[in-house]
């Protein structure tokens, strides 16, 4: 379905509802990620190989007022105002009839036609005086001082409501000139970007390119740091990973030599038989924290979890026992680890984590007098610090509950509470 003009959604006597032309996305490699999309660049880019891909279609619509239509599996806006269908595309073996057929592009084969050996293709304005020019393998990436950029269709039209978002990256097979000096770029099926809204990559290896492929790669440790290379695959100079750290990804891309490399900032990438990849449904955040996390009261051990967040059998810390820690982790669901040795973590819940600081705690007339805890926050009888004092503290505790304590003596804690305040700036 190339032309949506006139395609409506109808109510139960005939009439139609929406108020304008559907709106198609790109192109899905699952239903659910169609589903669940946020934008609708698709997450799919290159040759479409056989098999089943997804596409939203999205109605706006004239009337739906206190929701009065049943669209079935339609997915219907909040405001009420579109509804938004998947559709599911099978593409077919593709089959030779000798003509030449070009298919290289984003979406699909290339269905103008060529005529004699002149390279201007039919009905596409030969007012320019195109001429194409094929097996131009390689990669645009769209400039960044514009959001985005116009599409043109084969006739040089401007494509509405299809542009490409700045900083990204698209599969091109071809390009083409005219006799004013205008050159574009083919990045799907009938559709061109200018060749000044772009950097052109030459691209021998013919890389494919896959979005949305959240994780986290870890180096590995055959040796003490692994090169970085560029979008065009040359080596970063001074740019290397240290063996055993992570690092967040977000895309891969491979080429038809079998290469295979991880997205690690911005053009950056490393090779994957230099890291390990962990699939990173709950979008760990790392971050370096050295310091002490110590077991609490409560059960006779803590598991452990791995990097992928699977329990690890047969390891686990027993209750009150301390161990060093270098970093820790979150997820968007709110749970928080520290490592505690390589490839083990320890929930935030089942410790209290210790680490150094250097200040004076003062104390004020809020309470008469203020508690003093162990480490493992029990409370010392017949110790406790008077209003008004102040006392060196030299390390700070957080507890499974987010309470935060200082040490002002040999296992003695005050808690931070009301009247407890730390002066880093002061002199000591």
């Amino acid at each position: 379905m190339k032309d949506p003009t006139g395609v409506t959604l109808q109510d139960g006597k005939g009439n139609a509802i929406n108020s304008g032309n559907p709106v198609f996305s790109g192109i899905f490699s699952t239903k659910q990620n169609a589903q669940n999309a946020t934008s609708d660049d698709g997450n799919v880019t290159g040759d479409l190989k056989e098999g089943s891909y997804y596409q939203r279609v999205t109605f706006p619509l004239a009337e739906n007022d206190n929701n009065a239509y049943d669209f079935g599996d339609g997915i219907v806006s909040q405001d009420g105002k579109s509804v938004t269908y998947i559709r599911e595309i099978t593409v077919k073996p593709s089959t030779s009839t000798g003509g030449g057929s070009n298919t290289g592009g984003n979406t699909g084969n290339n269905t103008g036609s060529n005529t004699g050996n002149n390279n201007n293709s039919t009905g596409t304005g030969d007012e320019d005086d195109w001429t194409y020019y094929y097996d131009n393998y390689g990669v645009v990436t769209t400039k960044t001082d514009q959001d985005s950029y116009q599409l043109n269709n084969h006739a040089n039209e401007a494509i509405e409501n299809r542009e490409l978002g700045k900083d990204t990256s698209w599969k091109t097979d071809q390009y083409r000139t005219n006799r004013e000096g205008v050159k574009q770029y083919r990045v799907a099926t009938n559709e061109w970007i200018d060749s000044n809204d772009v950097y052109f990559v030459g691209n021998e290896d013919d890389w494919t390119y896959y979005y949305d492929n959240y994780g986290v790669v870890t180096t590995k440790t055959g040796q003490d740091s692994y090169q970085l290379n560029n979008r065009a695959n040359e080596m970063i100079k001074n740019r290397e990973l240290d063996k055993n750290t992570s690092w967040k990804t977000d895309q891969y891309r491979t080429n038809r030599a079998g290469v295979k490399q991880y997205c690690v900032a911005t053009n950056e990438w490393i090779d994957s038989r230099d890291v390990y990849l962990i699939d990173n449904e709950d979008d760990w955040t790392y971050y370096k924290d050295p310091g002490v996390v110590r077991t609490v009261i409560g059960q006779a051990y803590y598991s452990l979890k791995n990097r992928a967040n699977e329990t690890v059998n047969k390891r686990a810390l027993i209750e009150q026992s301390s161990w060093l820690t270098d970093q820790y982790r979150t997820n968007r669901a709110g749970v928080k680890q520290y490592r505690v040795a390589t490839n083990e973590w320890i929930d935030s819940r089942d410790v209290t984590f210790i680490k150094n600081i250097k200040g004076i705690v003062n104390v004020n007339e809020a309470s008469s007098y203020y508690k003093l805890y162990n480490i493992d926050r029990e409370v010392i009888k017949n110790r406790a610090l008077q209003k008004d004092t102040s006392w060196l503290a030299d390390k700070e505790a957080i507890d499974p509950a987010g309470n935060v304590y200082y040490r002002v003596a040999t296992n003695e804690w005050v808690k931070k509470v009301e009247g407890v305040y730390l002066d880093t700036n002061a002199w000591y």
